[in-house]
């Protein structure tokens, strides 16, 4: 997942998490 490697490498921690809930949220 080339999106959270780039969460992760601008330091957004926050950002990545909410990505993360909404993305296993939609399955």
């Amino acid at each position: 997942m080339a999106i959270i490697n780039s969460f992760v490498k601008n330091g957004k921690y926050r950002e990545m998490l909410d990505y993360v809930q909404t993305y296993y949220a939609r399955r």
